[in-house]
């Protein structure tokens, strides 16, 4: 996971705002599975972990709910909004500009700076990796680099792959 992390990371000093953005919620996705018996997502489980991890982005009537709609619209459609939600649309501010205005409610659009959205969804998913206790079960599953390749497959060359491929 901690690769995935790392690229997160990357991606925002990169300033690339939309894979950032999209890799923080396909981050949640990942992060609320592992720490479930099963390791499966739902909406159910990204919305309990949105709630228990992140509940300070839960204001203005603006519910857990709505974030797994925008991100499913986001995800799915490349979109910013959907009808089946409480505000019209989730605004980015994609550059840290000391902008004041985070999480604000603006004519119902829901204003956000990224870079902080982002990296609180970062140190969400660390805590919850340190408190899983579900973590360890499932870690093999998570894609990640190998330097050298994974063996019986390919050696001597860096591949991205989970510990235990599927047969």
């Amino acid at each position: 996971m901690e690769y995935f992390i790392s690229n997160l990371e990357d991606s925002l000093k990169a300033d690339l705002p939309l894979l950032s953005l999209m890799g923080a919620f396909i981050l949640i996705d990942s992060i609320a599975a592992i720490d479930t018996e099963r390791g499966r997502a739902s909406k159910d489980i990204f919305m309990k972990w949105f709630k228990k991890y992140l509940p300070e982005y839960l204001i203005h009537n603006i519910s857990q709910s709505d974030y797994y709609t925008f991100r499913c619209a986001l995800l799915h459609q490349l979109s910013g909004s959907r009808e089946d939600s409480s505000v019209n649309t989730i605004l980015l501010v994609p550059k840290n500009l000391r902008f004041k205005g985070h999480q604000s409610l603006i004519n119902k659009a829901f204003l956000l700076d990224l870079p902080i959205f982002v990296k609180d969804i970062i140190n969400a998913a660390r805590e919850c990796i340190k408190s899983s206790k579900y973590y360890d079960k499932h870690k093999h599953k998570i894609i990640t680099l190998h330097p050298n390749g994974l063996d019986p497959y390919i050696s001597g060359i860096p591949v991205i792959a989970c510990e235990s491929p599927a047969n």
